[in-house]
């Protein structure tokens, strides 16, 4: 199997919203495993990160392990996993026995600062999102593959549905299903598109009583897929990039009061056409 081809199936399978696998599950099963982990601490100092490196250069790669770090691990009823730090020998294991994420940085480089490791580790709900697939010759190509972005985001949140949040007034399980359900999200006005991983992060903010830590894999793809659209009308090009800048600025610098922080990477740093409405900080890593 190529390089190139074991990429894409691991990229395919971080997508799948109710996949158990991620491309940082299979790279640390590898006898080529390098601990990176101590990039976890130094990208934590940055509230909104950007990390630009040509493709193929493992930024998907230590984004999944960062965020898989961070994450809040819940059972399928939503039921968070106990990540209680400790040295005896059986509590270790029963902590392995149920949290995967655990398993993964316990003897790693980042597990040696303690503090650290007890404060943040499995400390914060996450919303992840992936623009790979977003590309196209018109906006309403853009357009669906923003509903499928959102849609897996939402995906990666089923216990929500159990929630008694949707007993509150301020939340509608009905809006959420929305964006949640096969059969619906392919319907999602061009409104709700732009206002739906806000509406996420509200949700899940709500549900845990803490900031949520937003990844964004692949931020530069919508924009230079246009690149190489020469028939692409100037007005779609112009509309994509407005929606683009008001869901990421919405997300990104528009709800500080249930958005904590970001990480995202891109092959570009794109001079400002996205990132300006990120906040991002450029995060000057080899990785």
């Amino acid at each position: 199997m190529s390089e190139s081809t074991r990429a894409a199936i691991y990229s395919e399978n971080i997508n799948k919203p109710d996949s158990s696998c991620s491309v940082y599950d299979w790279y640390y099963n590898q006898t080529f495993y390098v601990d990176k982990t101590l990039l976890i601490k130094e990208l934590f100092a940055i509230h909104h990160a950007l990390i630009t490196a040509p493709s193929r250069f493992g930024k998907s790669l230590n984004m999944d392990m960062v965020r898989r770090f961070f994450e809040i691990e819940v059972d399928e009823d939503g039921k968070q996993i106990d990540h209680d730090v400790e040295e005896d020998e059986l509590v270790l294991k029963e902590v392995q026995s149920q949290s995967k994420n655990f398993k993964l940085f316990h003897g790693k480089k980042i597990s040696s600062d303690k503090e650290f490791m007890f404060k943040h580790f499995g400390s914060y709900p996450t919303i992840y999102v992936d623009f790979t697939r977003v590309n196209g010759s018109n906006f309403e190509q853009i357009l669906d593959g923003l509903r499928l972005v959102i849609h897996r985001a939402f995906r990666k949140h089923a216990y929500l549905k159990k929630s008694d949040l949707w007993n509150r007034e301020e939340f509608n399980k009905n809006t959420f299903m929305k964006y949640f359900d096969t059969d619906q999200y392919e319907s999602l006005s061009l409104a709700q598109i732009k206002c739906g991983l806000v509406f996420l992060s509200e949700v899940l903010h709500a549900y845990y009583g803490k900031k949520v830590f937003v990844f964004i894999d692949e931020f530069d793809i919508p924009v230079n897929s246009m690149v190489y659209e020469d028939d692409m009308d100037p007005e779609d090009r112009k509309e994509t990039l407005k929606v683009l800048r008001e869901i990421i600025g919405d997300l990104l610098k528009g709800s500080e009061k249930t958005v904590e922080r970001s990480l995202s990477n891109a092959c570009q740093q794109l001079g400002g056409i996205l990132s300006g409405s990120a906040n991002n900080t450029v995060a000057p890593y080899y990785i």
